[in-house]
């Protein structure tokens, strides 16, 4: 299910895009450059944006925007079946009072986390 998005939880290419097409005002943008700056100093985990988002418009001219799930959440659901197959065996989770899926999920997102850095980079390591 998607869900609209607050303009907070944009990324801030989404929010230039906004501002040059007319969809935000000038002052609601720098509102928003000003909101985020106050808050850089805070740890966020690189989520790496959204992975399909789209934008609606209604017939008022109010826009919409749907950003679904991030591209880390994506990255790991799709290395989960491969996790699964290569850690099945590893049973060193047990000795950290994991459970199993606690231990593939934190391992998928590993793979995520790898993959969000390598883009960054343009796929170099």
């Amino acid at each position: 299910m998607t869900t609209s998005t607050p303009i907070e939880e944009i990324s801030d290419q989404m929010l230039r895009d906004l501002l040059t097409t007319d969809q935000i005002t000038p002052q609601r943008y720098l509102e928003e450059l000003e909101r985020r700056k106050s808050l850089s100093t805070s740890k966020k985990i690189e989520d790496g944006g959204p992975a399909f988002p789209r934008t609606e418009r209604y017939p008022d001219g109010e826009a919409h925007f749907y950003s679904g799930m991030s591209r880390r959440d994506w990255f790991a659901g799709q290395a989960i079946p491969a996790i699964i197959r290569q850690c099945a065996s590893d049973l060193n989770f047990i000795d950290r009072g994991e459970k199993a899926e606690q231990y593939f999920a934190r391992k998928a997102y590993q793979v995520a986390d790898a993959l969000i850095e390598a883009s960054k980079s343009g796929g170099e390591a």
